[in-house]
């Protein structure tokens, strides 16, 4: 049989660029992983969703942004273990947006647009300085 912690959870988050800026958001002290510092919009995928879905599904939810579907490509994967020792899986999407009015969910308690040279300046989540890098080679 095999145990809760023997399991993966899927996250998909997005990549979310204005000119030459990135979308970063700050995640709440109450989270498990990673309280207090900055991330992209994303999620957990839920049993029965398609990764893509649950993407825009949860941009949406996290900053109100919607997503053009043509304009979302694969950047970069991660991966790590979270305080309660479940392992995570990450997709980040490099992703293009139909609006751009940021409303905030109650996970996360700020946002900004930062510049490729900005982004080891935030305490973030290790992955925001290496996909911003790596955008931004792409978007050149």
């Amino acid at each position: 049989m095999v145990s809760d912690k023997q399991l993966h959870i899927v996250i998909a988050q997005g990549l979310i660029e204005r000119d030459g800026r990135y979308l970063v958001i700050k995640r709440a002290g109450h989270e498990i992983a990673y309280p207090g510092k900055w991330e992209f919009p994303g999620g957990k995928v839920e049993v029965g969703e398609r990764i893509l879905d649950s993407l825009k599904k949860e941009i949406k939810e996290e900053t109100g942004l919607e997503m053009m579907d043509e304009c979302i490509s694969l950047l970069d994967d991660f991966e790590f273990t979270r305080p309660d020792g479940f392992h995570v899986i990450g997709l980040t999407f490099l992703c293009k947006w139909k609006n751009c009015e940021v409303k905030l969910s109650g996970d996360h308690t700020d946002f900004k647009w930062i510049r490729p040279e900005e982004a080891r300046e935030f305490d973030s989540v290790p992955s925001v300085p290496t996909c911003i890098k790596k955008a931004a080679s792409l978007c050149r």
